[in-house]
């Protein structure tokens, strides 16, 4: 399933005068204008939303479209860079890793124990955990020795790259250590 960002806004376009009207103090001021945006923001149910409303003379429609279409361009530009920013989180927040981690521990797990049958490594693989060490992607796994042999498994390492890349748009390296128990 792929995750979209979506931007709603609600555009009235009519053909009739326009005004816009400012007060100050006992004087008010009246203007012609094409167009005016109103924004409201508000909670509902703890949630925050806003909303923004354009409304625009038919006079106004083309220049109205281009500047829809540079909003357009710009929202691309913003969002891809935000997503690629929250994807390269996985090398700087533990937060990050933990959501892939628990994302991608089943996969990791059972390619994992895929090539230790292939390897005839008979220890149980009970937990999988992400760290970073050196800009290196640690895959932390609950077995003594052996890691080694994981780790020069050419078969193991392609899917593990292929599964990060797909998954996390983590292409960096990565290694497969022993989770180090700190007692």
């Amino acid at each position: 399933m792929r995750k979209r960002v979506y931007h709603f806004s609600l555009h009235t376009v009519f053909d009739a005068p326009m005004v816009d009207v400012q007060f100050l103090n006992e004087e008010q001021t009246v203007r012609s204008i094409q167009r005016i945006t109103c924004f409201s923001k508000y909670m509902v149910r703890k949630v925050d939303t806003s909303a923004s409303v354009h409304f625009l003379n038919i006079s106004s429609v083309d220049s109205w479209i281009t500047d829809l279409a540079d909003l357009h361009h710009y929202n691309r530009s913003f969002f891809t860079g935000e997503i690629a920013k929250s994807y390269s989180a996985i090398t700087t927040s533990e937060e990050v890793r933990k959501y892939f981690e628990s994302n991608l521990s089943v996969l990791l797990k059972y390619y994992i124990q895929d090539s230790m049958m292939r390897n005839r490594i008979r220890e149980p693989l009970e937990s999988i955990s992400l760290e970073m060490n050196d800009k290196v992607l640690e895959i932390h796994v609950d077995i003594k020795g052996d890691v080694e042999i994981l780790n020069s498994d050419g078969k193991l390492r392609e899917k593990i790259n292929a599964l990060l890349f797909r998954r996390a748009r983590y292409a960096g390296p990565f290694s497969i250590t022993e989770t180090d128990i700190p007692f």
